[in-house]
């Protein structure tokens, strides 16, 4: 598992893994366990939140090297990190967190339905 990236994993471990999720008669969290397509959109709310946070200061870095024509002021990455921490503080590389995490999280929604599709596939091949 995981070659979509991490949100079916965390999708999977909802419905599949968590020993909250099972309560002590057998049965499956109300939730998760009864509705992995529930599991699928919070597996994507969380891998979405979990790769925007992890790459974006490396972002804005990218973006202030793109968005300097000259190369005068943002060089390279490596410049626009520390310059950008110097003159704006660490706040400066994080602005735009929020719009960030909404898009990466729709990118991991999308996998969604790659991933049921591959699932109505391999049913009807089977059947």
């Amino acid at each position: 598992g995981g070659y979509l990236g991490i949100s079916p994993v965390i999708a999977h471990h909802l419905v599949e893994k968590t020993p909250e999720g099972i309560d002590d008669d057998g049965h499956r969290h109300p939730i998760f366990g009864n509705n992995p397509f529930l599991a699928r959109i919070a597996g994507a709310r969380i891998g979405g939140s979990f790769a925007a946070i992890a790459s974006h200061p490396d972002e804005c870095a990218k973006t202030f090297v793109q968005s300097d024509m000259t190369t005068y002021k943002w060089p390279n990455t490596r410049v626009a990190v520390f310059r950008g921490e110097v003159e704006g503080g660490m706040g400066k590389m994080w602005n735009g967190l929020g719009p960030r995490i909404a898009r990466l999280s729709g990118a991991a929604f999308v996998c969604i339905f790659q991933e049921l599709a591959m699932e109505w596939k391999t049913n009807q091949m089977n059947d």
